[in-house]
């Protein structure tokens, strides 16, 4: 090798079959710092290792014939980069920010989401059937030192009745005709395409020709996913109400149990009057509740009234995005529910406070505080949940422990001088 060449990528690690390249490392340490993380040598010793785990996990799924189908692979990465488009706005938006094209982005994420899912599956094979039981998780909490039990910041428990402002008879009409007309031109022979670039109120998709992606009927919303299927060759569908607005849709291609189809959005406009109907509404709710019989209780007018399907059946009771659980560190909630509840008591409703949706829908909404539980030290009666959560996950990261030691003395692993400055929990460096 002479002074001018240039090491492009080297293998700093062998597990089993399967090998770590220094690059791996720096894309996972580029990952880290583009979230906002330092990383000094100790977080990267961590990292690595974290890899070497991936590894032994993906060269022990081989040797059990644990597999991932390109199926499953293609459909987790489009839920991905959907997911990634809406944070960021649009695919070329993504494009820009990572400076590769929509295929180089897909091509790189592939293989090591593979991994992914591989490990992911090899890790509930091996915790498969663990649970806990009461006196476990008291045995674990009595293990942690008093000064070590986090403070549990203040919480709160609440359900919602969401009134959205439904548009008026001559704004829906407005739509169907503005859809009507697109369609006849398209029937013409002007391009579907150009006419979802220039017309259609999808963000997501409008810069992509209306292009949604191959999707199953679970993914999109009950009646878009009736008419999409049911379409032939090329054809282009009549109007369609969704729960986002009325489309027209164009069948792209049919493979197996899921469809790619383009469509185009028209949302028919709300005024003010029609905001104002849905105040209405909803502080005559508030008044029903309050001042009605018993019987009428919060859950049942959001059971029978409220516009947010994800609560409504549960009696408006909103679920914690981040924890899964009821209850909301009032951090977590969005600032207009903040605002409305911050000084309520439990069993208080709130007054009607102005409601939209992401994809820009209006509306009223009142909340119920059903519970309130104010800053504390974790313990058993009030943080049970967590704590059980918090016992399990020990629980099963002693059995993932267990079960490296004994594949370590089976498999031959080696690391290069590159790493071997990291004091790494478990000996990568056994030949075998």
């Amino acid at each position: 090798m002479t002074q001018n060449d240039v090491v492009i990528d080297k293998v700093v690690a062998v597990v089993g079959s399967e090998i770590l390249l220094l690059s791996d490392i720096e894309k996972q340490i580029i990952q880290y710092k583009t979230q906002g993380t330092q990383v000094d040598e100790e977080l990267k010793c961590r990292i690595i290792e974290d890899l070497l785990f991936t590894k032994l996990l993906v060269n022990q799924a081989k040797l059990d014939s644990v597999e991932v189908s390109d199926k499953q692979v293609e459909a987790e990465l489009d839920r991905r980069i959907k997911y990634f488009i809406s944070q960021i706005g649009s695919e070329r938006a993504l494009e820009q920010y990572y400076k590769k094209s929509m295929s180089e982005i897909k091509a790189e994420l592939r293989t090591s989401l593979k991994d992914q899912m591989i490990v992911q599956q090899m890790q509930s094979t091996i915790t498969e059937g663990i649970g806990i039981t009461p006196s476990e998780v008291t045995d674990f909490f009595n293990s942690l030192p008093e000064d070590s039990l986090p403070i549990i910041n203040s919480q709160v428990e609440a359900a919602q009745c969401v009134i959205i402002a439904p548009p008026n008879r001559l704004a829906v009409e407005e739509a169907r005709n503005k859809l009507n007309e697109l369609r006849e031109r398209i029937l013409k022979g002007e391009d579907f395409s150009t006419l979802a670039i220039l017309y259609s109120e999808d963000p997501g998709t409008a810069s992509k020709g209306g292009e949604l992606g191959f999707v199953g009927r679970a993914e999109v919303d009950p009646a878009f996913a009736d008419a999409s299927f049911k379409l032939k060759g090329s054809e282009v569908s009549r109007i369609v109400k969704s729960e986002f607005g009325l489309h027209i849709i164009q069948l792209i291609e049919k493979v197996g149990d899921k469809i790619n189809v383009r469509h185009i959005l028209i949302k028919p406009k709300i005024d003010g009057t029609d905001i104002l109907k849905a105040k209405d509404k909803s502080d005559s709710l508030k008044y029903a509740v309050e001042n009605g019989s018993d019987s009428l209780s919060f859950g049942i007018i959001a059971m029978r009234h409220s516009d947010d399907v994800e609560s409504k059946n549960n009696g408006g009771i909103m679920v914690n995005p981040y924890t899964g659980s009821t209850l909301f560190e009032f951090e977590q909630l969005e600032p207009s529910v903040y605002i409305a509840i911050e000084k309520l008591q439990k069993g208080e409703i709130s007054e009607s406070t102005t409601y939209s949706t992401r994809d820009g829908k209006r509306g009223y909404a009142i909340y119920n505080v059903l519970s309130r539980v104010d800053s504390h030290r974790a313990n058993l009666t009030l943080d049970y949940q967590q704590i059980q959560e918090a016992a399990l996950a020990n629980k099963k990261e002693n059995v993932m422990n267990s079960w490296i030691e004994k594949k370590l003395k089976s498999t031959y692993t080696s690391i290069q001088e590159d790493i071997q400055y990291c004091k790494f929990e478990n000996n990568w460096n056994k030949v075998n």
